[in-house]
């Protein structure tokens, strides 16, 4: 459920209209860049706190399918507001 939250979530701009997309990419990878960030940093301290050996299954699993997603919606955005003429 997780996985095609993201997927929707990072590649749903694909069926709107062009200025759609631009928002749409640009709210995308802030939100899965966050995700990422927050999720790896919570399970860091978890580590830290209780002295454990290994992250939880979902960091290594989830943290890279967020950056990878949220890195290519960047280059979408940048994409369209080079179009647009924003850059």
């Amino acid at each position: 459920m997780v996985f095609a939250g993201t997927l929707v979530l990072g590649f749903g701009w694909m069926v709107f209209p062009f200025d759609i997309q631009m928002v749409w990419t640009v709210f995308a990878q802030a939100i899965l860049f966050s995700l990422a960030l927050s999720v790896l940093g919570m399970d860091l301290l978890r580590l830290w706190k209780t002295k454990a050996f290994m992250p939880r299954w979902y960091v290594p699993v989830f943290v890279p399918v967020w950056v990878a997603i949220g890195l290519a919606d960047l280059q979408k955005a940048y994409e369209c507001m080079r179009v647009a003429g924003q850059l």
